[in-house]
Order: C-alpha cells, then sequence, then structure tokens
C-alpha cells in the first residue's frame, strides 16, 4: 500500500500495471487481483475509489497481464491511497505500477 499526499493533481487519473497469478483459488467464491485507489477528504474520511477492471480475471496460473483503470479525482480530495491485493490463495504479482494525470495537468503528489 502507498500513500501519497495531493498538492495539485488532474481531474482524470489513469493508472496502469501489470499482474501475474499463480495458483489462485477461491476461498469461497471469488479469487481475484486487482489494484485499487481510495480517495480520501482533508479528515481522512474516504470519498471515492476506482480500481482495476473485473473483466480481467487472475485465477489459477496466469502470466504478466496489463491492466489499465480510468477514474475521476472526487472534489475534495486531499490524498490518495494506492493498494495491490488479492483475494483467494495463491500468489498475486504486481509490477510497474504507474499513476497518470492528463496530458494537460501536470500531477504534483508527495509521498507521506
Amino acid at each position: 500500500m502507498q500513500t501519497l499526499k495531493i498538492e495539485k493533481i488532474s481531474k482524470k487519473l489513469k493508472l496502469t500495471a501489470h499482474i501475474k497469478s499463480k495458483n489462485l483459488k477461491a476461498l469461497n467464491k471469488d479469487a481475484k487481483a486487482a489494484i485499487y485507489i481510495l480517495f480520501f477528504d482533508g479528515d481522512d474520511n474516504v470519498i471515492g475509489f476506482f480500481t482495476t477492471p473485473q473483466d480481467v480475471i487472475f485465477y489459477g496460473t496466469r502470466d504478466w497481464t496489463e491492466v489499465v483503470a480510468l477514474g475521476e479525482v472526487p472534489e475534495g480530495a486531499a490524498k490518495i491511497e494506492i493498494m495491490a491485493f488479492m483475494i483467494g490463495t495463491g500468489t498475486a504479482f504486481f509490477d510497474d505500477i504507474k499513476l497518470y494525470g492528463s496530458e494537460k495537468d501536470k500531477v504534483m503528489i508527495t509521498t507521506e
């Protein structure tokens, strides 16, 4: 998990990453590997989120696959939290996680 403080950020964000799974199996009915972004206001309240698409299934063993998520920054966002996670048993690998703003705006973020 990585928490980033927002100083100035574009309205639209794009997250890209590569995910790989090995022997990923469901505990109940779901097995997945994904990355999500949570948005917090100045009082640390969650005010929004977006995640990598759930139509790419990382069940069983799957080679490196690029995932892309697009989202908008909610008004009043003061920081974001990026988390890579998996549900189920097995192993998930995450690499090359990148966050982009729109081309016309610069993303100004700092680690806490």
